[in-house]
């Protein structure tokens, strides 16, 4: 190689070919400097590194356990391309809960009687060659009381119902391309959710119908009825449930589109 010329990608390289001939006995020996006819050349290429990129696994719902008990929930960074070692920076809602392990792991103790919820994101940063990182949006259940502890124990999934209507603020805000709408239904209901412009015109329907009760996810791409995309500004969304029993609800957000 041409000293000076390597690079993590390339080099260049220089060959020699050389015909020598013994002194004593006109023995030919090799190549000397000279034209390389029926000379193979055979050498190796730098590889192009693959960019560094990461996926995380892990649970997107958690749930508090019955009294005394503490459950765990694990998130795992997979990454690939780039060069290790890898450094890992874990954040909850931007606030760092651990670094150099390509895990996280929450630990859920009793949090009262309550039957709420809370919403929080999850980000891994992945430096090595490279950076990347990975998010994952978590809802995080509070046990109730009249939930049976065996139940728990048992292993069985538990359904958490919420005592009341309500609609979440959507998250992220300001978001760019998309954003998620949660909210809550206490009975089964139908539904109606829609995307509102600044006149109050409509631009996109995402539910319209009937569903069961419990906690509700829908995301919105930021694009129209015609599948567009939307440009930026302020939306509203709208939510109007009824009930089984003729309970109703209807509440409007606002959230902003920025690109």
């Amino acid at each position: 190689m041409v000293p000076g010329t390597v690079t993590s990608t390339g080099a260049t390289l220089r060959t020699y070919v050389y015909e020598v001939y013994g002194w004593a006995v006109p023995n030919f020996f090799g190549w000397y400097l000279t034209t390389p006819g029926n000379v193979n050349f055979a050498y190796t290429v730098h590889g192009i590194p693959q960019p560094l990129a990461v996926t995380m696994s892990g649970p997107t719902s958690i749930y508090h356990p019955q009294k005394p008990n503490v459950d765990q929930y694990t998130w795992t960074a997979n990454v690939t391309g780039g060069t290790p070692p890898y450094t890992y920076v874990w954040k909850k809602n931007g606030y760092t809960v651990g670094t150099n392990s390509p895990t996280y792991t929450e630990y859920l103790s009793w949090n009262g009687n309550t039957c709420d919820y809370t919403q929080w994101t999850l980000r891994v940063d992945v430096t090595g060659g490279g950076s990347a990182y990975a998010t994952k949006n978590v809802t995080e259940y509070n046990s109730c009381d009249e939930i049976d502890p065996a139940l728990r124990e048992s292993g069985e999934q538990v359904a958490v119902l919420p005592e009341t209507f309500n609609l979440g603020q959507n998250y992220p805000n300001p978001f760019n391309p998309e954003t998620e709408i949660t909210f809550a239904l206490p009975e089964p209901s139908t539904v109606r959710l829609t995307v509102l412009d600044i006149l109050g015109r409509e631009v996109a329907m995402l539910e319209n119908g009937a569903l069961s009760a419990g906690y509700k996810s829908i995301r919105w791409n930021g694009r129209n009825g015609n599948n567009e995309p939307v440009s930026s500004g302020m939306y509203f969304y709208r939510l109007t449930a009824v009930g089984e029993s003729g309970k109703s609800f209807v509440e409007t957000k606002k959230m902003l589109m920025m690109k």
